[in-house]
């Protein structure tokens, strides 16, 4: 099974675009040690995402990678076996879900 990566940011960097000012872009969306099992089987090995204002995400991936995991927890669609979804307050995610 193919795994997502996130870009490489780490906390400390993270945490210095959301503390540093008022020019600094919010966190809209984050996503720490995120990940999804059903029962033995790994739909999305834990991994982080941070989304800031302005920014575009797309997700490209070969089938069975976790693409439709992933934005099913983003979207609340979906609870994570590991971690946790940070959301902004009053942000409003806008998806359509897969038909199998």
């Amino acid at each position: 099974m193919a795994r997502l990566r996130s870009p490489a940011v780490s906390r400390t960097e993270r945490e210095g675009r959301r503390g540093a000012g008022r020019d600094a872009r919010p966190l809209l969306l984050g996503a720490h040690g995120v990940g999804r099992r059903y029962g033995a089987r790994v739909a999305l090995h834990p991994l982080d995402l941070a989304l800031l204002g302005g920014e575009a995400l797309a997700l490209v991936g070969p089938n069975g990678a976790g693409k439709s995991t992933l934005l099913s927890i983003l979207a609340g669609a979906l609870e994570p076996s590991s971690g946790r979804v940070e959301r902004m307050p009053g942000v409003r995610i806008g998806w359509v879900p897969q038909q199998p």
